[in-house]
């Protein structure tokens, strides 16, 4: 939900009539949502297609181009990393002359993300989904680190250049550890705020704040407005046709074609030549590389000449607009993906009521219930090493529609950078050759962590092994049980010499897979499925006996609400297993 205040509203408008963006206040007003904090609506019945917002990206707010844009650029800072930096210099160093002021101002940090609540606050999301499967009750490394670089930064940048330092987030007392933590968190906070904001524009402005777009409250189920924003652009100066780097670009290619048609032509030509300048390359050949620039900056030309209003170039824009038709009244929806309240809590601060992309995890339950029986310990780890690997393998093929796996598309994973891009429409194409150097780069860093610390990666490894088959233990928001975890529980119920059976045969005759999800057995696997879901509701259940102790009453409210959404998953599974 969008917490801009109405008093920062008008400077908001202010600022998107001043870029020449476009909001009809004659279909749409802004107005307290029923959601809490504010929310869109329309005034009047406005019709599918109709574009609701289209703003100049040379208004959005990103790092690319922000007052230290080139500083984080020589740094070679980027991502939300980059955008954390340049909101926190543009709000306290450059906010008196800041051409972002107006719409800046609206936005306020200060709640905190689960991970970073004191330790009594935890005990509200402990046992949870959110905990278990997550971790997302865990402080993550990599904030840290990137708290750390902007210190370093600061403090370089203000001995080179003279740029003040942030005051209340990077000023900090290394000896006094009460002052790091204060603006560790206030540094966290902003980030935590400007996650439940940012749009994923384009190569050159990546992750950036648009003004009037972050108003628009999300429906999980139901949303009203596509986001559309051309990717493709050159990711140095963000234009989307041809441009002096672009055209660069296209002149070294040339040469290094002309180079090789000289060798051809002369054979004894050396192979180890490196002065291209001596290369004679046509005329004809960089004139046609510069037309397209020439003829872009001539209609640059007319058009500052002309009093006519200029119009907006839709490559150069983002847009909302709306996916359906909405009546008078109606709020006008957003959406930032198919996500649970775990993900929407972690990432963006809050969660919605009946959400249908709620699960319950209950991997962390099954180990307890397995480590609390020695005979069901050896059945456990031959499933979680063999048996689970076999059985997913036989599903995929028996229940091709059915299969469910844990794909970058899925929320299961809240490291995942997780932006409002479900209904971007970007059509760009990953470079395969610069994808291959970032995965090389990436091994490369594994391999320098790996040398640095064995153990610590044998345990990541361990974690790692057992995901596969304690990820899938879930139940979703209708109570369904996974398959996985019916036939794990088949598994834990079945008689030692059905158990021997199955683990000699499995292998050669995949299709013994199939008792463990079947009718027959649910008598049996219904049991300990019911024993394990019990075992988790006490766990909720102490966790609501809990009260807040400094988190707000917003956020104290969404961590019951989460609770609650379990609870009732749970409820539903213990329902359906009266047989």
């Amino acid at each position: 939900m969008s917490s801009t205040d109405h008093a920062d509203l008008k400077d908001i408008l202010e600022f998107v009539a001043q870029a020449e963006g476009t909001f009809p206040q004659d279909l749409c007003e802004v107005r307290e949502s029923p959601l809490g904090g504010v929310g869109v609506f329309a005034k009047s019945a406005i019709p599918e297609g109709t574009t609701l917002l289209q703003l100049p990206k040379s208004a959005v707010f990103s790092a690319s181009n922000s007052s230290i844009a080139n500083l984080l650029h020589d740094a070679q800072i980027d991502g939300v990393l980059a955008l954390n930096i340049a909101f926190i210099y543009e709000t306290t160093v450059f906010r008196e002359t800041s051409h972002w002021t107006p719409y800046l101002k609206s936005i306020t940090a200060g709640a905190l993300p689960p991970a970073y609540w004191n330790d009594a606050d935890k005990l509200l999301l402990q046992g949870t989904t959110l905990d278990t499967l997550f971790d997302a009750l865990t402080p993550q490394e990599e904030v840290q680190s990137g708290f750390e670089i902007a210190i370093d930064l600061s403090e370089t940048w203000n001995k080179e250049f003279g740029l003040a330092i942030p005051q209340g987030y990077l000023d900090i007392d290394i000896n006094d550890m009460d002052d790091v933590r204060r603006k560790f968190h206030k540094f966290v906070s902003v980030a935590y705020a400007l996650s439940a904001r940012v749009f994923e524009i384009d190569a050159f402005h990546e992750s950036a704040l648009v003004p009037i777009a972050d108003l628009f409250n999300h429906h999980v189920v139901r949303p009203d407005l596509h986001f559309v924003s051309q990717y493709d652009v050159c990711d140095l100066c963000g234009e989307a046709g041809m441009c002096k780097h672009m055209l660069a670009e296209e002149i070294e290619a040339a040469r290094d074609e002309e180079e090789l048609r000289e060798r051809s032509r002369s054979p004894k030509v050396e192979k180890n030549r490196s002065d291209k300048a001596d290369l004679a390359i046509s005329p004809s050949v960089i004139s046609l590389l510069e037309k397209d620039l020439a003829e872009e900056l001539d209609e640059q030309i007319r058009e500052q000449s002309t009093d006519k209003p200029k119009e907006l170039d839709p490559e150069e824009c983002v847009d909302m607009t709306l996916s359906r038709d909405v009546e008078a009244g109606e709020e006008i929806f957003n959406s930032y993906g198919e996500l649970s309240n775990v993900f929407l809590l972690t990432r963006y601060g809050f969660t919605i009521e009946r959400n249908p992309y709620d699960i319950v995890h209950l991997g962390a339950q099954a180990k307890e219930h397995i480590a609390n029986n020695e005979a069901l310990v050896e059945r456990a780890e031959w499933w979680a090493n063999t048996g689970f690997e076999l059985f997913a393998n036989w599903f995929k093929v028996a229940f091709p529609e059915e299969e469910h796996e844990h794909t970058e598309d899925c929320d299961h994973d809240h490291d995942e950078e997780h932006e409002h891009t479900e209904d971007c429409d970007h059509d760009h194409e990953e470079d395969e050759e610069d994808q291959d150097e970032d995965q090389d780069e990436e091994q490369d860093e594994e391999n320098d962590e790996e040398q640095d610390s064995e153990m610590e990666n044998d345990d990541e490894e361990e974690q790692e092994a057992e995901e596969p088959w304690l990820s899938e233990l879930e139940v979703d928001y209708t109570g369904q049980a996974t398959p996985a975890l019916i036939a794990l529980c088949t598994l834990l119920s079945m008689k030692e010499e059905d158990v021997q059976a199955l683990i000699k045969g499995a292998e050669q005759e995949p299709d013994s897979f199939e008792q463990l999800i079947s009718e027959e057995n649910m008598a049996t696997s219904g049991a300990v499925v019911r024993d394990i879901a019990l075992a988790y509701k006490e766990k909720l259940d102490k966790a609501a006996s809990h009260s807040a102790s400094e988190i707000s009453a917003e956020q104290a409210e969404c961590a019951k609400n989460l609770v609650i959404a379990e609870s009732a998953i749970l409820e539903k599974l213990l329902e359906s297993l009266q047989l």
